[in-house]
């Protein structure tokens, strides 16, 4: 499993309206405090195919998914998906 230390993470203002919309508050901020806290395993944190475009999704619940991309230290959260 990969191992990451994220020193930030940035949120686009696409995500936060689609947490709004979705009312995934609580949920994401539970993941979110997950992934500062190195726990990647418990949301599903992986990349996705193709590998090429180092583009990483995780888990917010059985239902959406966040994608985001990594530059350095920084966990760049830029969309989230209807996984269903």
């Amino acid at each position: 499993m990969m191992s990451f230390n994220f020193l930030d993470i940035q949120i686009s203002d696409v995500v936060i309206k689609k947490v709004r919309k979705y009312k995934l508050e609580n949920q994401f901020k539970k993941v979110i405090w997950y992934i500062r806290d190195g726990k990647l395993k418990t949301v599903r944190f992986k990349l996705r195919q193709p590998k090429s475009k180092w583009i990483y999704y995780f888990r917010i619940n059985k239902q959406y998914r966040a994608w985001g991309k990594v530059k350095g230290k920084v966990l760049y959260v830029f969309d989230i998906d209807d996984h269903s």
